[in-house]
């Protein structure tokens, strides 16, 4: 561990620290703020706010685990951050994809009725004809290639027809391909993160060293990593914020650049 640069990343933390705060207070403001818009039909502009509240108690977590001590699970919300952040993305460049991620909450809805209907518990048979109705609708686009299959040769469906995820059959790390600036952040960031997530030994043996007396596990993140993760955040929220304001034209440019330029300022000075 090169200490030079983890004294510098020590004294980088309390600007990181400062400007997370800065950023979630100015998104706390921008979802208390009067915004108008057609959420029923402006299906990014839903999605939009939904991930901007989403990213705001993020970073505000981030923020607090790093505060006290606990800068190794702030990396795997780092990595939520910025897997929501390359989905917002992604999604804007296409209108069809914010519909599409609308519209797979009816699926989400359909497996939980019938967890429940199997599991013996009460359902309400007028949601379920809800879910069924609107599925007739938009449930085709994402059906399976075996059930695409089987519904044009009229047979039967199989049990649950539909793909894993809304932006199927894309991966994660092709979106992030697609989305401009973003593979670095994959590479160095993510897939670490991830492999964490997945409890790897390739990520956690490397914490385990053993001593004359047994063994010892790393325990919190180096100042250089917490201060990573704080700064991944603050551009997960600060690029959702760009994304909101430039949708809904709330006039929050100024503030949002002004943010970003202070950062970037005091931390290379």
């Amino acid at each position: 561990m090169n200490s030079e640069i983890e004294e510098q990343a020590s004294a980088a933390l309390v600007v990181l620290r400062s400007y997370a705060t800065k950023a979630t207070r100015l998104a706390e403001d921008l979802l208390e703020s009067n915004i108008r818009a057609d959420f029923d039909d402006d299906h990014f502009a839903f999605m939009a706010m939904c991930f901007l509240s989403e990213q705001t108690g993020y970073l505000e977590a981030i923020t607090k685990l790093v505060e006290n001590g606990l800068g190794k699970p702030s990396g795997l919300v780092a990595r939520s951050m910025l897997e929501g952040m390359a989905l917002l993305r992604w999604a804007r460049a296409d209108p069809s994809r914010p519909l599409r991620w609308r519209s797979y909450a009816w699926i989400a809805d359909l497996r939980t009725i019938t967890r429940d209907e199997e599991s013996k518990k009460a359902v309400d048979p007028q949601r379920k004809v809800r879910i069924e109705e609107a599925l007739k609708v938009c449930g085709d686009q994402f059906l399976t290639e075996r059930a695409v299959k089987k519904k044009k040769a009229g047979t039967r469906l199989p049990k649950d027809p539909y793909v894993r995820s809304w932006y199927h059959p894309h991966s994660i790390a092709c979106i992030f391909e697609q989305v401009k600036g973003l593979w670095p952040l994959y590479e160095n960031i993510y897939r670490a993160e991830s492999e964490r997530t997945h409890w790897s030994v390739a990520s956690l043996g490397k914490n385990l060293h053993q001593t004359s007396g047994g063994f010892v596990y790393a325990g919190d993140a180096s100042p250089s990593e917490a201060a990573t993760f704080l700064a991944v955040g603050f551009q997960a929220l600060l690029e959702t914020l760009v994304d909101v304001d430039d949708h809904l034209n709330l006039g929050r440019n100024d503030q949002i650049c002004d943010l970003k330029n202070r950062y970037v300022r005091e931390l290379l000075h």
